[in-house]
């Protein structure tokens, strides 16, 4: 349902939210951790940085920092970053020739689960995910 670029970014930014005591996070580093290809990631980064959720250095102590607290960070603005409407105005099955949710033969029951899911999307950011898990174990079981 979500883009691979945009399962990355996020994946991405609550790993940078879980470490708490890091200001500063080189895209390599994290590139590493999550098994990301590096220069992928660069352009995923890139569009959180242009967005204003990011700030980006150049140079031997550079890197990516927040621009904005994770706690102010909704899920649902960066899917929305990658995947713009979509994400929720598809068929849910996937079917070309449903357009909108009208059409979709699942779609009355999708449309009461979407506003669920949206008021959730919107309702947790990432410090509300790295605050229910424990464990720098079970926040790297979740991101990788």
């Amino acid at each position: 349902m979500l883009s691979q670029p945009c399962k990355y970014g996020l994946r991405s930014l609550v790993l940078m939210a879980s470490q708490k005591d890091k200001e500063m996070f080189k895209i390599s580093d994290i590139a590493d951790e999550l098994d990301i290809p590096k220069y992928y990631l660069t352009k995923i980064m890139q569009r959180l940085t242009d967005a204003g959720f990011l700030s980006s250095y150049k140079g031997p102590n550079g890197g990516i920092r927040f621009l904005r607290k994770p706690e102010d960070i909704s899920f649902d603005e960066i899917i929305r970053l990658y995947d713009g409407e979509k994400y929720l105005k598809d068929c849910l099955l996937g079917f070309p020739g449903y357009n909108n949710f009208e059409d979709c033969p699942l779609g009355i029951e999708w449309q009461k689960k979407k506003t669920e899911l949206l008021d959730s999307l919107r309702n947790n950011n990432l410090m509300s995910v790295v605050n229910q898990l424990k464990t720098e174990s079970e926040i790297l079981k979740l991101i990788k």
